[in-house]
C-alpha cells in the first residue's frame, strides 16, 4: 500500500516504477508491469477523486514514462508510441502521430535516430525529444493536437548535426533545451503557437562556466527551471527574471539585434542565473519546484529546503519554527517564512510519538491533529 494525499491506494510498494507525479488535480503513478494509475481529476470536475487505471483502446501497451501538465496527461510506451489524455470526462489516451518517427525501444543505451527518447509535461503544452530530429511540441485543443516544430532545436535545422539536443523542460511560456555541446537554448511558446520563425535565445550565461563539464539537464515547472551539470552545478532560472527580461532586451535592441530569425543574433547575455546560498556546498542531482518553495536532492539523499513557507505551513521541513528561526528562516507579513538559504530538510521526529497520536505542533509550530 502506498498512500496519496488522503487516499488508500491498492499498490503494493514494489510493484511501482517511479514515485509518482503531481499536476494541477491529480496524481498519477507508474508500476513495474506498465500500467498508469491516476487519483484524482486531470482539470478538477470529477468530485470525489477516484483512483483508476489507465485503459488503452488497443491491448497490450505498455508505459514507459508519464509526464503531466496543469490539464493533461503525456505518456511514451515501451514501444516508443506517444499518446495524451486531455479530460478528465474521456479519459481514454489519444495516440499522437508524429512525423519522421520510428517505433523503437526508448530506454535503449544506444538509441536509433527517429526514435523518441523523451517526453515532457509543461504547463500548456507538451514537448517529444525525437533522436537525430530535436523537439516537437504537442499543443492540445480538446481532443486534437497542433505539432509545432522549435525553429533550430527540431526538423532539418538544427543547431549542428553534431550538436543535437540532449534535455529540454516546458514551463508556462517558455521552453528551456540543453545540447550536446552545453549551450543552453530559451524559446518563447507563444512565437511558436503562432508559427513565427523567430530563433531561441542562445542564453550565454547560463552555460557552465569554462572548465567545468557542460550543462546536460534541465527541469522545470511553471514559472522555474533548473540547469544541472554532472559535478552538481545548478542554475536556478526564473522566467520573467530571466528569459522574459532577456527577450525584451533583444526585442528592444531592434534592428539585426532585435527579436530575430537568426540563431546568431539571439545570443544574449543580458542576464545571470540565480545561484542559490547553501547549494554550493553539496553535489545537487534533482530539483523540485512548488509555487513558492522549492526542493534540491543531493547525491548523497540529503534534501535540502528554500523559499517562502505560505503562513508558516511547515512546508520547508526545518521543524518547529524556534528551530526554523536558528536555521534562518524570517517572518515577513506576519505569517509568511521566507528561507534565503537553503537548508537540510530533517526526517527526524520533532515532537513526542504520544503528542502524535492525539494532536500536538505541526512542524511549524501550530497545532494539528493526527490523520493516522
Amino acid at each position: 500500500m502506498c498512500s496519496v494525499g488522503m487516499l488508500a491506494v491498492e499498490v503494493d510498494w514494489w510493484d511501482l516504477a517511479d514515485g509518482g507525479v503531481l499536476s494541477g488535480w491529480c496524481y498519477s503513478v507508474l508500476t513495474l508491469s506498465g500500467k498508469l494509475i491516476i487519483n484524482g481529476s486531470l482539470d478538477g470536475t470529477r468530485d470525489p477523486p477516484t483512483m483508476r487505471t489507465v485503459q488503452f483502446p488497443v491491448p497490450d501497451v505498455k508505459v514507459y514514462q508519464h509526464a503531466n501538465g496543469r490539464k493533461h496527461i503525456i505518456l511514451l510506451t515501451e514501444r516508443g508510441e506517444v499518446w495524451a489524455i486531455t479530460t478528465t470526462f474521456s479519459e481514454i489516451p489519444l495516440q499522437v502521430a508524429l512525423p519522421d518517427v520510428k517505433l523503437g525501444y526508448p530506454g535503449h543505451k544506444q538509441r536509433q535516430p527517429g526514435t523518441v527518447s523523451k517526453v515532457v509535461a509543461g504547463w500548456n503544452a507538451s514537448g517529444v525529444l525525437v533522436e537525430g530530429h530535436g523537439i516537437t511540441l504537442l499543443f492540445s485543443q480538446s481532443r486534437r493536437f497542433d505539432l509545432m516544430g522549435v525553429p533550430f532545436l527540431s526538423g532539418l535545422d538544427v543547431v549542428e548535426d553534431s550538436d543535437s539536443v540532449v534535455d529540454f523542460a516546458i514551463g508556462e511560456h517558455f521552453l528551456m533545451a540543453a545540447t550536446a555541446s552545453g549551450k543552453v537554448f530559451a524559446a518563447n511558446l507563444a512565437d511558436i503557437e503562432r508559427n513565427e520563425p523567430i530563433a531561441p535565445m542562445q542564453m550565454l550565461n547560463f552555460e557552465a562556466p569554462a572548465g567545468r563539464r557542460p550543462i546536460n539537464r534541465v527541469v522545470g515547472w511553471f514559472r522555474k527551471f533548473a540547469l544541472f551539470n554532472d559535478d552538481g552545478l545548478v542554475h536556478i532560472v526564473d522566467a520573467f527574471q530571466d528569459l522574459q527580461a532577456s527577450r525584451q532586451h533583444l526585442e528592444a535592441a531592434g534592428g539585426p539585434r532585435g527579436l530575430s530569425h537568426n540563431l546568431n543574433e539571439m545570443r544574449t547575455g543580458a542576464t545571470t542565473p540565480t545561484m542559490v546560498a547553501g547549494l554550493e556546498a553539496y553535489t545537487i542531482v534533482d530539483v523540485a519546484f512548488g509555487d513558492w518553495h522549492y526542493l534540491a536532492l543531493t547525491d548523497t539523499g540529503k534534501v535540502l529546503s528554500w523559499g517562502t513557507e505560505s503562513r508558516m505551513c511547515g512546508c520547508l521541513g526545518l521543524g518547529r519554527s524556534d528551530v526554523a528561526k536558528e536555521k534562518g528562516l524570517r517572518l515577513v507579513g506576519g505569517f509568511d517564512g521566507v528561507l534565503d538559504t537553503a537548508q537540510v530538510v530533517s526526517f527526524d521526529h520533532p515532537y513526542p510519538e504520544d503528542e502524535a497520536r492525539g494532536g500536538g505542533m505541526s512542524p511549524s509550530g501550530h497545532s494539528y491533529h493526527s490523520t493516522r
